[in-house]
């Protein structure tokens, strides 16, 4: 999946939005995806296809990921999807939005991967402001975090053993 170009949205243009270059060169990249996100964003682009021929229309060879249009020539506008995303996460008991989102994504990152390559995947134009977004998680602390997933899920497992033996004795 290639990623380039920024919309910007202003009132009084065409269609009320104008295609522009990214801001620096690093705004442009190339991002590698796992089997299964290829996999969404095909059966996506499905969906899109045949929302599109249901209106008698096509998709266009450069269709948006979140277009506004059939067509896919419009798009979403960057505060309507936040919106959405908002909602979707309030109906599921969440207050999560994609600001939060990509400040997790770049820390997580920050936790397996060098901040160049944190810098290249955010499309950041230097380090200091992939800075602000992660907060690098130290090799000894990874340790750590396993140690204590391993003696919750000792317990977990503890505390299931006894909940199931618990409901045999009671139904003896």
């Amino acid at each position: 999946m290639t990623i380039n170009g920024n919309v910007v949205h202003t009132r009084g243009l065409p269609g009320g939005y104008v295609r522009k270059p990214p801001k620096s060169e690093h705004g442009e990249r190339l991002l590698a995806i796992d089997a299964q996100t290829a996999e969404l964003l095909r059966e996506h682009r499905v969906r899109c296809v045949a929302r599109a021929e249901a209106w008698d229309g096509t998709l266009v060879e450069d269709a948006y990921l979140f277009a506004k249009d059939e067509a896919g020539r419009h798009p979403m506008r960057r505060d309507t999807i936040g919106k959405r995303f908002g909602k979707l996460a309030a109906e599921l008991g969440h207050g999560y939005t994609l600001y939060g989102l990509r400040r997790f994504m770049a820390t997580q990152l920050g936790a397996v991967a060098t901040a160049a390559t944190v810098r290249e995947r955010m499309g950041h134009g230097s380090l200091a402001v992939t800075g602000i977004y992660t907060h690098r998680v130290s090799e000894a602390d990874q340790p750590a975090a396993r140690h204590m997933s391993d003696l919750l899920d000792v317990k977990q497992r503890e505390n299931e053993a006894e909940a199931s033996s618990g409901a045999r004795s009671r139904h003896e």
